[in-house]
Parts: C-alpha cells; structure tokens; sequence
C-alpha cells in the first residue's frame, strides 16, 4: 500500500514497518508551525458555529499564525499513514505515526489548505506536511472551521490506513492534551 515500502494493502501497519525498518526514532515533539498561538485549547468547550451555539470535546489543540500560506511542519520523525481530502469536518487531514522514546504515537494535523505529503512517506522535522488552511471563505468544503488554524492532535499508539469509525473510536479515546508533550504559547 505505501509508496517504497512494499506493504500489502491489507496487512498490519506495524508489521509492515519492522518487516521495512523505516520508523525513525525520534526522543521529542516539536510545534508544527514556526510562530503563532494556541486558539483552542483541548478538551470541553462551547462555540458558534454556522449560527449554532455549539459544544463538544476538542481532541487536540488549534493552532493559528497569520499569513496566507503558513507552512505546516512534521511535530516529529515518522511516516505518514493515510490522509484526508476535503473532508466537510476538518478540511484536508493528514495521519502520521512516530516512535518517541521507544513509545508508539499517531498525529493528525487538520484543516490544512494544502497537503503537500504522500501516503507512506518518511517525514522528519522540516518536512512540511501542508499549509495552514481552515478559512471558511476559502475552505468552503470545510464546515467546521471558524477561522484560519491549524488542528493537531496526539494519540497514544498506531492507527492505520483507512478512516473508518471504528478505527476513528479507538483514534479518539487515545487523544491526549498535545501539550503534555509539546511547548506551545498560551491563547
């Protein structure tokens, strides 16, 4: 399925990776854009949206810079895993998975304007994964945005290829505040 890697289309994420060797190991995050604040913080919160109060549990943080095309970097060395295109809930997405400290992560940055990535590519620091995107003037596709951001989240473990909702379940009840593992000015 990965471009290079010879994986079958159907067979384990990781055992395709140790079969390949080409995680690379990596022993920190790093903010995935240059400069900029924290707009959102995660967990529980309440919003408009569409002209609709709205609440709901944030999994990651939101990250806004100004700028028309800010790039948008790879948090840590990894491959990235799958991705998303126009999706009417956070834009384009991009999944990468990382080996941390000996530790198994996935990231998804979301609301990208651009991605500029392959499935199955081998990411590290300055490898940038798209651009800031989440403009409902521009991202019209993009129903759940109120303003230009970057979404990231970090989940505990690898996740694979497709995104269905079981996986999405598993996904989501393994997302953790990112700034547990990532120093990032405040709102």
């Amino acid at each position: 399925y990965f471009e290079g890697l010879k994986c079958g289309e159907n067979e384990d994420t990781d055992a395709c990776i140790q079969r390949n060797k080409v995680l690379p190991p990596g022993t920190a995050f790093y903010r995935p854009i240059v400069s900029g604040r924290v707009s959102s913080e995660f967990g529980s919160r309440c919003y408009w949206l569409n002209g609709k109060y709205t609440c709901d549990l944030h999994g990651g943080i939101d990250l806004t810079q100004s700028g028309d095309a800010v790039p948008v970097y790879a948090a840590a060395p990894g491959i990235v895993i799958g991705h998303i295109d126009k999706w009417r809930c956070g834009g384009n997405e991009v999944f990468v998975i990382h080996n941390i400290n000996g530790k198994k992560y996935t990231t998804m940055y979301a609301h990208l304007r651009k991605i500029t990535v392959k499935d199955g590519q081998v990411v590290n620091l300055d490898t940038q994964i798209g651009v800031m995107g989440g403009d409902p003037s521009r991202e019209t596709w993009d129903q759940c945005s109120t303003g230009q951001h970057l979404h990231f989240t970090i989940a505990n473990g690898h996740y694979g290829t497709d995104y269905n909702f079981a996986k999405w379940d598993t996904f989501e009840a393994n997302m953790f505040n990112p700034r547990v593992l990532l120093n990032v000015p405040g709102t």
